[in-house]
């Protein structure tokens, strides 16, 4: 976004909070951060995307710096990583996987509508791999174990 893009989006939050009565400290030149409720400045807000980019949101606001960088980490990931899931459940995309076969662990991606696995050979030990499909060839794989990653933290 250019700068005259961003004091464009600034002016025109300025003359919405005025007109919601909501008033800031130096009226000619800050605005209330909408999550923080502080006054800032031009040069103190970035661009926040309402819904996140990465999960097609195009509307967008100004933050204060603090503000967008917390909500970043603390609420469009885990939006991202959910709208993922939700995405590799309806046919687009996988879900990070490890898999447990006779013991011997392996890393995939699932594609959830054609329940496939494809192995990230790259984070498998080559041993397992060998391993595995030598208990495969000889019919000794009687249950898979794998876990589906949402990768979500407090």
């Amino acid at each position: 976004m250019s700068i005259n893009e961003k004091q464009s989006l600034f002016s025109h939050l300025r003359e919405l909070q005025a007109a919601a009565g909501l008033a800031t400290r130096d009226d000619d030149h800050t605005i209330i951060c909408p999550l923080c409720w502080q006054n800032y400045a031009l040069e103190n807000v970035s661009l926040e995307h309402v819904v996140p980019k990465k999960v097609g949101g195009r509307r967008v606001t100004l933050t204060c710096t603090t503000c967008n960088n917390n909500l970043g980490a603390d609420v469009d990931a885990h939006l991202s990583k959910f709208q993922a899931l939700r995405d590799a459940q309806q046919g687009f995309g996988t879900v990070r996987t490890t898999m447990d076969i006779n013991g011997n662990l392996m890393v995939a991606n699932l594609q959830l509508k054609d329940r496939n696995f494809i192995v990230v050979g790259k984070a498998t030990d080559p041993k397992a791999i060998a391993a595995i499909k030598e208990d495969f060839a000889a019919g000794n794989v009687s249950d898979v174990r794998f876990t589906m990653f949402y990768e979500v933290s407090a």
